[in-house]
């Protein structure tokens, strides 16, 4: 699980950190966090992310999990108890995309670019040359 963790964290940025809260009572209860949440927690910090822990009630953890907004869910096998995270992630933005200038980056004369296309596609370039020939 913290592989998994620490390579989504290298892929996106993370806005939120769920997980589902232990039973305080009953023959499975804990005193206390599972060691597996501080081994989030310090994965969460070694990658500078300023999140907390946010502990969901178990049934809405699995509600949050099914819902149409997920958009992945990773099985990692891992047995330990309550290894289970629900993370939100953001928007990846991709670069600024410029669209190319290419009357003004144009490099080829008419007689280089009647070489390198067939005629038939020579006339559709030959606006863009730079200097004829």
């Amino acid at each position: 699980m913290a592989d998994v963790l620490r390579a989504l964290l290298r892929a996106s940025p993370v806005e939120k950190a769920e997980v589902m809260d232990y039973a305080r009572t009953g023959p499975n209860s804990l005193s206390s966090d599972p060691a597996i949440w501080n081994e989030f927690r310090q994965i969460l910090h070694d990658a500078s992310v300023d999140l907390e822990l946010e502990k969901i009630e178990r049934f809405k953890f699995y509600d949050a999990a099914g819902t149409p907004d997920v958009c992945l869910t990773v099985a990692t096998g891992d047995q330990r108890i309550y290894a289970n995270l629900l993370l939100t992630i953001g928007v990846v933005k991709p670069p600024k995309w410029k669209r190319p200038r290419w009357r003004e980056n144009a490099k080829l004369s008419r007689s280089e670019i009647e070489k390198v296309f067939p005629s038939r596609l020579a006339s559709r370039f030959r606006d863009f040359a730079v200097s004829s020939n």
